[in-house]
């Protein structure tokens, strides 16, 4: 039964929505099953859930039949969709109201049709937000009262090029956003997608200025940036994201957020360490404006980003005093991983590396982002310490990892490898031979994609002095 469909949607409702669940459940307009009630009732009383107990206290003293119980859940599941329909519809105002004008368009309900309209138009341009979702809702207003006037076989000039621009709008805000999605997946993910029209799109935005419009200049923005690894569009984002704010919903203010907090550390990893700068700004901006909050969780990988960057800027009291505030917003999935990782990652900081390897050696295969910064920080530590045979070894077995794990995308893979073979030089070069130092300083600071490059170059440096 735990594998049935309505016993996960069950679990997935709150204490609140299963009492109005209840009421629904009750109601004649929507039940009229008596075993329907009893085996929602069943499903509250209990905790655990087995077919045929189940079965008992909805049909007793019968034979047992699963088929007829199975009847039973499917009618009940489909209550409980419908409940959860209306639930969002009363979350969504918008969208009902939309759906109310069709409604009224149907039934040829004239006066009801053009009094929500208004009232709809009027509502909608009070609203401060302006994103993808919003021209959706623009784009249908439009179609809606289109098929009014043509229903209606109106001489009088219809609104064909309302919708032909509310539409245009929705088309291309959607299609750079996904553009965009695509271009970051490909740089995590061993993925390829194919971008059709997206240079033609461009073109367009810029033939007809479409900047205006902010939501199709940020995905633009976004788009050029990490298309190009374009600073100048970067800086335009970042900029967009102070003077728009408002103009953005929490979710998709989070995506753009994302957005060009991957671009910085792009550019951090490529050498380009001004960024870090810009990204803890990114990070105590969206952290003040709650953006990185979802339902009461963080995500893991922005948990351990922020981490990163704030050590990387020194703030090491405010990194201890986030890495223990911010926990209980993990999942409990990966909650005791990912601060046990950052936590080793403090202490490192400190050098305190007694305290840092035994959680470091812990962490091994328990998540492959964790184990993959695991790794490089132990390579790290048996360098520092020179604990060379340790360090060999380490490199080696890493090497191996990074070649047989499919999923990493080309970018994550060059990267992790290149970060070995330079260390693998550091360690067998003659730091006597001053060509030689001077030599390897200049392929690593040309090297494009190399994490831990500042690290490097650090022992050449010190050590060739």
């Amino acid at each position: 039964m735990y594998k049935s469909k309505i016993i996960e949607i069950f679990c997935s409702l709150s204490a609140v929505e299963r009492n109005r669940l209840q009421k629904m459940v009750d109601s004649p307009y929507h039940n009229q099953h008596q075993e329907v009630k009893d085996l929602f009732d069943y499903l509250c009383s209990n905790t655990q859930y087995r077919l045929e107990e189940a079965f008992k206290t909805v049909f007793p003293n019968q034979v047992y039949r699963v088929q007829k119980l199975r009847n039973t859940m499917s009618y009940l599941q489909k209550i409980i969709d419908n409940f959860l329909i209306y639930e969002q519809l009363e979350k969504e105002k918008e969208l009902a109201q939309q759906t109310l004008l069709k409604v009224y368009r149907q039934r040829k309900l004239d006066k009801c049709f053009e009094s929500t309209l208004r009232q709809t138009k009027k509502q909608r341009e009070k609203k401060s937000y302006r994103d993808t979702h919003f021209y959706y809702l623009q784009y249908e207003l439009q179609q809606e009262q289109f098929l009014f006037a043509n229903e209606k076989n109106r001489l009088e000039s219809k609104n064909v090029q309302e919708v032909l621009d509310s539409f245009d709008v929705f088309y291309i805000a959607n299609k750079l956003k996904y553009c965009v999605t695509a271009l970051t997946h490909q740089n995590i993910f061993s993925d390829t997608y194919q971008l059709h029209l997206v240079e033609v799109l461009l073109e367009h935005v810029e033939q007809h200025k479409l900047f205006t419009y902010p939501v199709i200049a940020a995905y633009y923005y976004s788009y050029k940036a990490l298309c190009n690894d374009d600073t100048v569009s970067f800086f335009e984002l970042q900029t967009l994201l102070v003077t728009e704010l408002s103009i953005f919903k929490k979710e998709e203010l989070k995506q753009l957020y994302l957005l060009a907090i991957n671009f910085c550390i792009k550019q951090m990893n490529m050498g380009n360490e001004d960024f870090t700068k810009r990204l803890y700004q990114l990070f105590q901006s969206g952290l003040d404006k709650d953006i990185f909050i979802e339902n009461g969780a963080i995500s893991r990988f922005t948990y351990k980003n922020i981490v990163a960057t704030g050590l990387k800027s020194a703030d090491y009291d405010w990194v201890r005093t986030f890495i223990d505030d911010y926990a209980s917003y993990l999942p409990a999935t990966y909650r005791q991983t990912y601060v046990d990782y950052n936590l080793a990652k403090w202490y490192y900081c400190q050098q305190q590396y007694e305290r840092a390897m035994p959680i470091l050696d812990k962490l091994d295969n328990t998540d492959r982002i964790v184990t993959m910064d695991a790794k490089v920080t132990l390579l790290k530590i048996y360098y520092e310490l020179g604990n060379y045979d340790a360090l060999e070894a380490l490199l080696d077995s890493f090497k191996v990892y990074i070649r047989r794990n499919k999923e990493l995308s080309s970018y994550l893979r060059k990267s992790y490898l290149n970060l070995i073979k330079y260390l693998q030089k550091v360690i067998h070069l003659n730091f006597y031979d001053q060509q030689a130092t001077k030599k390897l300083i200049a392929a690593v600071q040309q090297e494009q994609q190399l994490p831990e490059r500042q690290w490097i170059l650090y022992l050449l440096t010190n050590l060739s002095r």
